[in-house]
């Protein structure tokens, strides 16, 4: 891809019971756009945005869940030569702008902005 590169995906589920009742295992549909530069064969830097609609198609018993927006940037560094060759080194912060948001049909509050370093090395 080059230099550049870009990804996309959609979830779109549907479902109903034998009366016609929407299902309460139903997901949010849910669209996710990445993006990133690669600077170097060793470096990757990117972001994720994640946009969940609400979701209104539940049984009458359960509350609707609120749609939500999320962005996540990251950067990860993979020498292929060198004492550090193989490993990987990644740096990202997820849920950048720390929104509350909820997965449905989970129901509990996910985890606000949240900063990670991992590091991996094969041998």
């Amino acid at each position: 891809a080059g230099l550049w590169f870009a990804r996309a995906g959609l979830g779109i589920a549907r479902g109903q019971g034998t009366g016609g009742a929407w299902l309460g295992s139903i997901p949010q549909d849910r669209l996710t756009l990445s993006a990133g530069y690669r600077p170097s064969a060793d470096w990757e830097i990117g972001a994720r945005a994640t946009i969940a609609a609400e979701q209104a198609r539940v049984p009458a018993t359960v509350a609707v869940a609120p749609g939500y927006e999320l962005l996540d940037a990251y950067a990860a560094w993979a020498p292929d030569s060198g004492p550090l060759a193989g490993s990987e080194i990644r740096f990202g912060v997820d849920n950048i702008f720390d929104e509350t948001y909820r997965i449905y049909p989970n129901g509990l509050s996910q985890p606000g902005r949240s900063v990670k370093i991992t590091a991996s090395f094969r041998f």
